[in-house]
């Protein structure tokens, strides 16, 4: 949607959406690698995205799994995610998986050992 991508863009993030590089419909595979190779984290709200149970160290510039019941319900979560995260948390994300949902989020990494761990949060009253 652009409006989600322009939100991003004005709140200083560098966007690349499925549509402007005429990529809508192809796999979330395809398109991790792309983001990848491009040194970009991968959005998704692919509603079966976390069936495919990605291993965080395929996300090598992390990835941002937006899980939401409506889509509408984004432009609600959008600012809360925006206020949460800053380009710098953006910037050190590798291989880690952020699943945001309505009042939170969780994020799957590895840790220095090599464990996968997971860590959640609300967004509170951002």
């Amino acid at each position: 949607d652009a409006r989600v991508s322009n939100k991003l863009r004005g709140k200083g993030f560098s966007v690349i959406t499925v549509h402007e590089i005429k990529k809508y419909g192809a796999p979330d595979e395809e398109l991790l690698a792309l983001a990848n190779k491009e040194n970009r984290v991968f959005v998704t709200c692919d509603k079966d995205f976390k069936a495919k149970n990605i291993h965080p160290s395929k996300a090598r510039n992390g990835i941002i799994y937006v899980k939401l019941k409506k889509p509408t319900d984004f432009f609600e979560v959008l600012p809360k995610f925006c206020n949460t995260f800053t380009e710098r948390d953006i910037s050190s994300m590798a291989n880690k998986i952020i699943e945001v949902r309505r009042k939170g989020y969780s994020s799957t990494f590895i840790d220095p050992l090599g464990n996968v761990q997971e860590q959640y949060a609300n967004f509170g009253d951002n």
